[in-house]
């Protein structure tokens, strides 16, 4: 296997739920919004683990696809909402569900060779679909 191809793939579909990024400090980690933060993280990493065999210990890229329903009115009718939370916040929490579930060893340099996120219209049910490939 040359290096930079494919070894493993696992993709999935879950709900697309956007997680801002909660920094943590002595008193933050118990504060109520640290709190959701850290039980949104474990909800997508049990969901994430249905669609994995096991846990990605080399170098891999993430791909995240959101698909989202248009704007039913208002100015933006037909276009894309504004109100759904920032594209990279999509791939962040799903990179931080699969280090929190211990999916994957670390999102850092060494592990986590690239993310992408893209946002497209949809008339079905929004979703996002996440793609995880073990690289060598």
């Amino acid at each position: 296997v040359r290096s930079g191809d494919v070894e493993v793939t696992y993709t999935g579909t879950i709900a697309p739920i956007p997680v801002p990024y909660q920094r943590m400090t002595r008193e933050g980690r118990f504060t109520p919004r640290a709190k959701r933060y850290h039980a949104s993280q474990a909800r997508v990493a049990v969901l994430l683990r249905l669609g994995i065999k096991r846990a990605v210990r080399g170098p891999y890229r993430l791909t995240v696809a959101v698909h989202v329903n248009p704007v039913a009115s208002g100015p933006n009718k037909g276009g894309y909402p504004g109100n759904r939370g920032d594209v990279d916040n999509f791939g962040k929490a799903v990179a931080d569900a699969l280090q929190f579930g211990k999916l994957v060893d670390g999102d850092d340099m060494r592990h986590m060779r690239s993310i992408s996120s893209e946002v497209a219209l949809t008339d079905g049910p929004e979703r996002l679909v996440w793609t995880l490939e073990e690289i060598e």
